[in-house]
């Protein structure tokens, strides 16, 4: 329950807006979060899947738009639960004149925590940038992050496209694919991936040993008259 708290107040949707995604009215939510009543088990699953989680893990096949303000205790608390192992932590912004490009004073703060197997964009909202006792969301506030590159500089920074950048504030468009690029990543997919995929289609641990069976029947019978079996020691 601690971790659904901290993942409602950094969600960029109001707790209304997420009840409806849930099936439920509003009060009734706010009431389990506070624990006056049972969260019913019929609406936890809804719940989960509308906050990224649903199987208490962040979804892999997409980037999560988190949103800061002054608070930072609820962005730790998801680091140190989703992120067990730490991650990494860039700046963001966009393409520009370089270093000394004064416009960019003006946009608004935005980071990226991956493990390069999840992906998440953080805006940092008005009150978490122009109050002067708000702490800055960097690795000595944060337990469990590291700067991208061992330090944070111009060099370690995300480059945004100009027309990328204003949409991805507003936690729009914002695409894998495009993050990746600008991380210089791979695709980095492993196991936790591929059993997400096929929990999001349905399948069995059977069914999809199945499917692996048949595809492998298929690629040895592709194979040319006296081609060796496939060697999967390898």
């Amino acid at each position: 329950m601690n971790l659904i708290k901290a993942l409602i107040k950094l969600s960029p949707q109001t707790t209304r807006q997420i009840a409806e995604d849930c099936g439920m009215k509003q009060p009734n939510l706010m009431a389990a979060l506070a624990g006056q009543r049972e969260l019913p088990k019929a609406k936890t699953s809804s719940l989960l899947e509308a906050l990224g989680i649903p199987d208490g893990m962040l979804e892999c096949d997409k980037v999560h738009f988190w949103v800061v303000g002054m608070d930072l205790s609820p962005l730790a608390l998801a680091v140190k639960m989703l992120f067990t192992h730490g991650a990494e932590l860039a700046g963001v912004w966009r393409q520009g004149g370089g270093v000394f490009d004064l416009s960019r004073a003006f946009d608004q703060q935005m980071f990226v925590i991956t493990d390069h197997r999840r992906w998440i964009l953080i805006k940092r909202s008005g009150l978490g940038t122009l109050m002067p006792t708000a702490k800055p969301i960097a690795p000595e506030t944060i337990p469990g992050l590291r700067w991208r590159g061992g330090k944070i500089g111009a060099d370690t920074m995300v480059a945004i496209s100009e027309d990328l950048y204003p949409e991805w504030s507003q936690g729009r468009g914002i695409s894998l694919d495009i993050l990746m690029l600008a991380l210089g990543a791979d695709t980095g997919i492993g196991w936790d991936e591929v059993v997400q995929a096929m929990k999001r289609l349905g399948l069995t641990p059977e069914a999809a040993l199945g499917i692996i069976h048949e595809w492998s029947a298929h690629q040895n019978q592709a194979k040319p008259w006296g081609a060796p079996p496939n060697d999967y020691s390898s």
